[in-house]
């Protein structure tokens, strides 16, 4: 909740504003009466649990780290079967937060230079004014015809299918939220057991699991030149 309160940045319905302030506020009251808080990483003095114990003051015995993974049985590497196109590879959810923007206008520099590129944008949208806002800038950009954004929710299997025949996988986080400083997603451990050339923002939980030019190609948040000169390499 406390992250969908701060995507919402200045646009404040009153019946959703409400629902995630009351989440929070709970959130706030009962976490430190948990017996045991999960929390995604790699210990409890870093990253998402460290932030845990700080803004709810917790007691660190009270917090089991665990960090995400992929399952390898499932993360098989496919051989491309559309060689024509270099395809850049997104999934998840469709908002600003996530960095969308600055990967369209990324995409969008670069088919200045080359005529072949394809953009993959798997995951829906929850609100009409980032669909409109997504959809406005592939056309400003001049990247619609060449963008795959079905705008919906992709089966699991499917999403991996795809990714397996993607050139490059990005993970483009804004670093507007707070929360995004710790995050551990699940697709970039799927890139990883897939092999796939990745570039990605660098966030703190991000650099935990990726090494900047050994593993991924690590970004400032937001800075669209550097992403788009990271996809050029």
């Amino acid at each position: 909740p406390s992250v969908e309160l701060e995507s919402l940045d200045g646009y404040r319905p009153l019946g959703k504003y409400a629902t995630y302030w009351i989440h929070v506020q709970l959130t706030h009251h009962t976490l430190p009466h948990a017996d045991t808080i999960v929390a995604v990483g790699t210990d409890v003095n870093s990253g998402l649990a460290a932030h845990v114990r700080s803004k709810y003051k917790i007691d660190k015995k009270k917090i089991l780290p665990i960090p995400n993974g992929a399952d390898v049985k499932r993360t098989k590497r496919e051989k491309k079967t559309h060689s024509d196109k270099f395809t850049i590879f997104y999934v998840g959810s469709m908002k600003k937060a996530r960095g969308i923007d600055s990967l369209i206008r990324s995409v969008g520099s670069l088919t200045d230079d080359y005529d072949d590129i394809r953009l993959q944008l798997l995951g829906p949208t929850r609100r009409t004014e980032d669909r409109v806002a997504i959809r406005q800038l592939l056309q400003s950009e001049g990247i619609e015809d060449v963008t795959q954004f079905p705008d919906k929710r992709v089966p699991h299997q499917k999403v991996l299918n795809q990714m397996a025949r993607a050139d490059v996988c990005v993970l483009p986080l804004s670093g507007k939220l707070e929360n995004y400083k710790f995050s551990y997603p699940i697709k970039l451990f799927e890139y990883l057991s897939m092999g796939k050339p990745i570039v990605a923002s660098n966030q703190p939980g991000v650099s935990e699991i990726v090494e900047d030019n050994t593993h991924a190609l690590l970004t400032t948040p937001g800075n669209v030149d550097e992403f788009t000169e990271n996809l050029r390499i």
